[in-house]
């Protein structure tokens, strides 16, 4: 499932044996830069694409946009995936934005927020809490915890700009955006970080990869580092 933006279709789905296009959806849409997210299980399984107008919910078998909530930045970008968590799901923008948080087939949000835009980076869930990085298109961002069910912020980190945020285990991996790696508990009380290290010298904005117990995280000029995190043998 790819989100192209052409003047057919804003969402292709392309069959992944033979690469031709399985369906079009939603003509004449235009493209943002999120990622598409899965929505539900088995036959009635959908996709939820976050384009430049808005969030669109599409039927997996043939592409038809069966739900969707408006949603602009004054630059038409969107940039963090969807979180989705059973019919509801969250999504977040800078560019003078904020979050919501959706409920399918509803046209009103179950609440928003102006204190969570995520500029370019997911946030991730553990536990009824979400945690991930606030700041618009100028801001120097900050690392923030906000309760799911209320959007409320829980606490806020400066220090680290616009930086990424990985869950593994409970504990949170933040690249901040200067190339420090830190690692702290998932918790709602504070942020605590357990260990840091300076791994890259230029912009970090890409999220790193946990594959085996290697991190692997890269940044802007190019240069790509692999850490061992794995317990000694």
């Amino acid at each position: 499932i790819v989100e192209v933006g052409a003047p057919d279709g804003l969402v292709f789905a392309f069959d992944k044996a033979t690469g031709e296009v399985a369906w079009k959806g939603a003509k004449g849409g235009k493209f943002s830069y999120s990622s598409p997210a899965l929505v539900g299980e088995g036959d009635g399984q959908r996709v939820a694409v976050f384009h430049a107008f808005g969030l669109g919910v599409f039927d997996l078998a043939d592409g038809r946009e069966v739900w969707r909530y408006p949603w602009k930045t004054y630059d038409l970008c969107s940039v963090a995936t969807p979180i989705v968590m059973g019919n509801r799901i969250l999504i977040s923008s800078a560019y003078g934005r904020g979050a919501a948080l959706l409920e399918i087939g509803k046209d009103k949000p179950v609440w928003f927020t102006r204190e969570l835009m995520c500029h370019h980076a997911t946030c991730v869930l553990w536990k009824r809490h979400l945690y991930g990085f606030h700041g618009d298109r100028r801001d120097p961002g900050e690392l923030r915890c906000l309760d799911v069910a209320t959007g409320k912020v829980k606490w806020s980190q400066g220090g680290m700009g616009k930086g990424t945020v990985l869950l593994a285990g409970g504990r949170l991996l933040v690249l901040s955006q200067k190339g420090e790696l830190l690692a702290a508990d998932a918790s709602p009380d504070g942020f605590k970080p357990l260990a840091r290290a300076r791994v890259l010298r230029g912009l970090c904005w890409t999220t790193p990869v946990l594959c085996k117990g290697r991190l692997y995280c890269r940044d802007l000029p190019g240069d790509l580092v692999c850490l061992d995190l794995r317990p000694p043998r």
